[in-house]
C-alpha cells in the first residue's frame, strides 16, 4: 500500500517527455526522503515510437509503465486512478514540469488535522513558459511585448456563487491535481464527445466536483509549470472544435446571485460616476488654484527683480557717498603723513647718538646757578657721545631742562 501515486500522461510529446521524467523523478524522490511511500506510474496513450523510446531508456526508475489506446486523456487518467495502489492520486502532463515539493507539501496539506475530510488539491501558482521567450527578457517592470510566458495564482477556493458561475465561463484550475483515489473513482472523467460538442475533461470534472460540493483548496508555495507550445497542443485541438465542458444535470448558474450582483454592480457603478464627477470638480478646482498659484508666483518674481535692482542703485549711491566723504577725510591725513614722512626725512639725516652715561647727580649744579638756589630741586647730568667725538651733557631738573656743552678729545 502506497501513501501516493503519481501518474504522467504521455501521448506524442517526443524530446518533451526527458524534462518531464526529470522533473517527476526529482518530486518522487524529495517525497520519499520524508518518509510518504510513493508509487510512479506511466500511460501512454497512443504514443509515438520516439515518446515510447525516451521513456523506456529514461524511466527505468518508475514502477509501472501501461500502454493504452484510448486517444482520450480523461480515460487515460480513469485507467492509472483504476491501476494506481496509493491511497492519494496525483496526475501530471508528460510535457510539464513541476516544483520538487509538490508532493510533500500536497500530501502534508491533505493529511493535516484541520484538513477537510476529502478535498481537491491545487497549486498555488501557474507559470505558462514558451521557448520562443528565450531571446524575448524584459529589461524593465514591463514585459517584452512579444513575450507568451506569463503566471498567475490559483484562487483558494470556490466556495462562493459567484465562483460557481464564473467556473461556467473559465476553467481556473489546472490539471495538476492532487486528491484522495476513492474520490477519483467515484467522479471518473468524462470522455470527450465530439458529435455532441461536449469534452474538456479538467474542466469538466471540475464543474462536477464544486457542485456536489467538494472543496477545492490551495498548496501554498508549490507551483506548476506548463509548456505552451506551437500547435498540437489539447487546448488548442479544445478550441478548434468548439468543445464545451460538460455539465451535470443539477449544475446551472445561479440567477438570483446574478441579478444581486449585476444590481450591487449598478449601484457600484453609479457611485463611481458620482465619484468621477466629484473628481472632475476637483480636478477643475486644482487646474484654477494651480493657475492662481502661478499668477501669484509670476508677481512675487516681478517684485523680486523690482527690488534687487533697488537694492542694487542703493548700494552705488552709498558706494559714491562713501568714495566721496573717505576722499575729504584722507585728503587732510595725506597731508599730514607727508609732513610726518618729511620730519621722518630730517631727523633720519640727524646724526645718530650713542648713550654714553644717564642719571648722574649733579648737587654743585643746583648750588652754582642762581636760578635753581634756594628751591627744592634736584638735577641729574645726561651725557651722550655724539658721532664727532664731543660730549653733550644735559642737565635735567625739577624745574626745566638746562644745555651746556664741553669738549673733550675721545
Amino acid at each position: 500500500m502506497f501513501d501516493i501515486t503519481v501518474i504522467i500522461i504521455f501521448h506524442r510529446e517526443g524530446a518533451f517527455a526527458l524534462p518531464a521524467l526529470a522533473s517527476m523523478e526529482e518530486l518522487v524522490y524529495s517525497a520519499r526522503e520524508a518518509d510518504i511511500r510513493v508509487e510512479a506510474r506511466a500511460v501512454l496513450d497512443n504514443a509515438d515510437d520516439l515518446t515510447r523510446r525516451l521513456v523506456a531508456s529514461q524511466g527505468a526508475w518508475l514502477d509501472e509503465v501501461e500502454e493504452v489506446s484510448f486517444g482520450d486523456l480523461g480515460l487515460s487518467r480513469n485507467k492509472g486512478a483504476q491501476s494506481a495502489k496509493g491511497e492519494y492520486l496525483a496526475f501530471l502532463d508528460g510535457d510539464d514540469l513541476w516544483g520538487t515539493d509538490w508532493l510533500r507539501l500536497a500530501y502534508a496539506a491533505a493529511t493535516a488535522p484541520d484538513a477537510p475530510k476529502e478535498a481537491i488539491w491545487h497549486p498555488e501558482s501557474l507559470f505558462f513558459f514558451s521557448w520562443n521567450d528565450f531571446d524575448r527578457h524584459s529589461v524593465s517592470h514591463q514585459s517584452h511585448h512579444d513575450a507568451q510566458s506569463f503566471h498567475f495564482f490559483h484562487h483558494p477556493g470556490a466556495d462562493s456563487d459567484l465562483m460557481l458561475n464564473t467556473l461556467f465561463l473559465e476553467n481556473f484550475w489546472s490539471a495538476n491535481v492532487f486528491a484522495s483515489r476513492s474520490l477519483h473513482l467515484r467522479h471518473p472523467y468524462k470522455t470527450a464527445e465530439k458529435e455532441t460538442g461536449f469534452g474538456i475533461e479538467d474542466w469538466s470534472w471540475n464543474i462536477e466536483t464544486v457542485w456536489e460540493n467538494i472543496p477545492h483548496r490551495v498548496v501554498s508555495d508549490t507551483v506548476h509549470l506548463i509548456r505552451i507550445k506551437e500547435s498540437g497542443s489539447l487546448n488548442q485541438k479544445n478550441d478548434s472544435e468548439g468543445l464545451l465542458p460538460h455539465l451535470p444535470d443539477h449544475a446551472w448558474p445561479k440567477f438570483d446571485t446574478l441579478y444581486k450582483k449585476i444590481n450591487h454592480y449598478d449601484i457600484l457603478t453609479v457611485s463611481i460616476s458620482e465619484r468621477d464627477g466629484q473628481i472632475t470638480d476637483l480636478n477643475q478646482a486644482l487646474a484654477e488654484r494651480e493657475g492662481l498659484i502661478a499668477n501669484l508666483r509670476d508677481e512675487a518674481d516681478r517684485i523680486m527683480i523690482e527690488k534687487d535692482r533697488e537694492v542694487r542703485n542703493l548700494r552705488q549711491q552709498l558706494n559714491q557717498i562713501l568714495h566721496s566723504r573717505a576722499w575729504r577725510v584722507t585728503a587732510p591725513l595725506r597731508k599730514v603723513v607727508g609732513i610726518v614722512r618729511q620730519g621722518v626725512r630730517v631727523v633720519n639725516d640727524l646724526p645718530v647718538a650713542r648713550r654714553a652715561k644717564r642719571g648722574v647727580e649733579r648737587p654743585d649744579v643746583v648750588a652754582a646757578c642762581p636760578q635753581l638756589r634756594g628751591g627744592r630741586v634736584s638735577a641729574f647730568e645726561h651725557d651722550a657721545l655724539l658721532p664727532s667725538g664731543n660730549h653733550r651733557a644735559e642737565l635735567i631738573t625739577d624745574s626745566g631742562k638746562l644745555d651746556f656743552h664741553r669738549s673733550c678729545t675721545a
